[in-house]
């Protein structure tokens, strides 16, 4: 209902007594000029009243099994993420207190996946170098265990008086103890390589009159043992590197003792290089017996032996030439690589650059 200022009925039904009402101002340009009587809307009774019920009803079991499904959702994902996560924090205190762990299944978010993955790869490699130092300790001792034995047998011989010391007797000595000095000192080279210590004194030359030096020093040495040495000729033209020169014959001198030792007699031992521009290739080609496919991988780890088709009897190496030769050819930013040779042998690749510092400063960004 409208009434004026004065109360006065201006429009509408009047109100029931006992309703209750809200009053509203009509203003105009600020002014009350009127009011209204508004009468509150009924509560629902009958049919309206159920239906407003079971509605409401319905909303609040709809909310509670939202919050149900939520929370339950919610430490269902909690749960996938923090059970790769405590495996992975398992494994890496198991490596850090220096224990083998057990694979992990890699499981969860592809991250997740992907680094439980790189943890079984450094598990396995951290496995391998623990093996491995432990058979380089076990070879090492065997190493020195032989020349030392010979020398303790040999010097109470001669204290004893069961043998006397002619000068073929001190010779064999000195044989014995070049041979312990010269282990110590490839062990000495590989290890200072392996702490990254192996300094290469750069100067210009050129490679291939020093290379066919190397080569050439071994060729009375080939043909005591009835092989062929076959190389570049002499008046080759000039190859102009920056190298260290000492520890390129060294490396070469290495594949080459390598080759003369396990090449049969009658055989061949070709070495080659060439140069393309960038990058001096030196190969180094033996005749049979060849080495397997599976030592292939190995040739280059530290004592390692390979099959019994490359083993000499009456020759004894310390295993670590071919260690050397790959120490010296990465501290010049070169390879080094094995394969089976054409002529039935083994064949060493070394890829060198002509110049290595130019090389290291190519790969910087």
């Amino acid at each position: 209902m409208i009434r004026d200022r004065e109360g006065r009925k201006i429009a509408g039904r009047p109100l029931p007594p006992n309703a209750r009402t809200t009053v509203r101002a009509i203003k105009v340009n600020g002014q009350e000029v009127a009011y209204v009587d508004l009468m509150a809307e009924p509560a629902p009774a009958g049919v309206d009243a159920l239906f407003l019920q079971r509605q409401t009803r319905q909303l609040w079991w709809a909310a509670l099994a939202s919050i149900v499904l939520a929370v339950v959702a919610a430490w269902w994902m909690a749960g996938r993420w923090s059970r790769p996560l405590l495996a992975l924090q398992r494994a890496s205190r198991d490596i850090a207190g220096g224990q083998h762990t057990q694979a992990l299944v890699p499981t969860g978010a592809l991250e997740i996946a992907q680094l439980m993955e790189d943890i079984n790869r450094m598990t396995a490699e951290l496995a391998r170098l623990e093996a491995a130092r432990r058979t380089w300790i076990a070879q090492i001792s065997h190493e020195l265990r032989t020349p030392l034995s010979v020398l303790r047998g040999e010097l109470e011989a001669i204290e004893d008086g069961a043998r006397t010391p002619t000068p073929a007797v001190l010779a064999g000595l000195r044989d014995e103890v070049l041979q312990l000095n010269r282990l110590v000192d490839d062990l000495h080279t590989l290890s200072v390589a392996d702490l990254g210590g192996m300094r290469c004194a750069l100067t210009q030359g050129d490679a291939h009159a020093e290379l066919w030096r190397v080569a050439q020093r071994f060729a009375a040495q080939a043909t005591f043992k009835g092989l062929v040495l076959r190389m570049p000729p002499e008046s080759a033209p000039p190859i102009p590197v920056h190298w260290d020169f000492g520890r390129i014959e060294q490396l070469v001198s290495n594949l080459l003792t390598n080759s003369l030792r396990y090449t049969n007699a009658p055989g061949t031992v070709v070495v080659d290089w060439r140069c393309d521009g960038r990058d001096v290739v030196i190969t180094v080609d033996d005749s049979a017996p060849g080495v397997s496919p599976a030592d292939l991988k190995e040739l280059f780890e530290p004592l390692f032996r390979g099959d019994r088709a490359r083993q000499r009897g009456d020759q004894h190496g310390s295993g670590l030439g071919l260690s050397i030769a790959r120490s010296i050819a990465q501290a010049h930013q070169g390879t080094i690589s094995a394969s089976a040779s054409p002529r039935g042998g083994l064949q060493m690749r070394v890829c060198l650059p002509v110049r290595p510092d130019a090389a290291a400063d190519q790969g910087k960004p």
